[in-house]
């Protein structure tokens, strides 16, 4: 049994990344920018994508290609509002920006365009379209594609490209 987070009242906790009884989520599932907010990315996530998403100058760290994604994607999953389709089209748009800057060749001029993505997840959160973890997965991503085109075109994309695929396979009818 552990204490609520927000009511103080015992529960029983089937997951560790429950923090909050039945009860305050269910209160909370509605209402803008607060459904999941207890359960977001993980300390280790957090802390591993802030490192960056290399291991050397351009190698991809294997955990952003399969365990964090595979996590991700779970947590993704257990959030009945964000489909595969809403997932895609996202994902659709990364793929979009990414051949622009293949074709361009000028990541500064494209890089506003990826930017753009953080208020237009911040919408759709904020209209209980897709969870807050979502959101954060998202600005913490943008976070880190400021950095370069190495870290947009080499990082982010097959990072979000892997977190994609694991939505699937876990949610195949989504």
């Amino acid at each position: 049994m552990v204490k609520c987070a927000l009511c103080g009242k015992e529960f029983y906790q089937k997951d560790p990344k429950h923090k909050t009884c039945f009860d305050c989520a269910k209160k909370n599932w509605d209402k803008p920018g607060q459904a999941q907010q207890t359960n977001g990315l993980s300390d280790e996530y957090i802390n591993d994508i802030k490192a960056g998403y290399f291991k050397e100058k351009t190698n991809l760290k294997d955990s952003m290609i399969i365990k964090h994604p595979d996590n991700i994607a779970k947590e993704f999953g257990a959030d009945r509002r964000l489909s595969y389709t809403q997932l895609r089209k996202f994902y659709d748009r990364i793929s979009h920006l990414k051949r622009l800057i293949e074709i361009r060749g000028e990541y500064n001029v494209v890089l506003p365009e990826i930017l753009q993505l953080g208020p237009l997840v911040a919408e759709a959160s904020g209209k209980t379209k897709v969870p807050r973890i979502f959101k954060d997965f998202i600005d913490i991503n943008l976070e880190q594609v400021k950095k370069g085109e190495d870290y947009f075109m080499k990082g982010f994309h097959p990072h979000f490209q892997a977190v994609l695929a694991y939505f699937k396979y876990y949610n195949p009818q989504s």
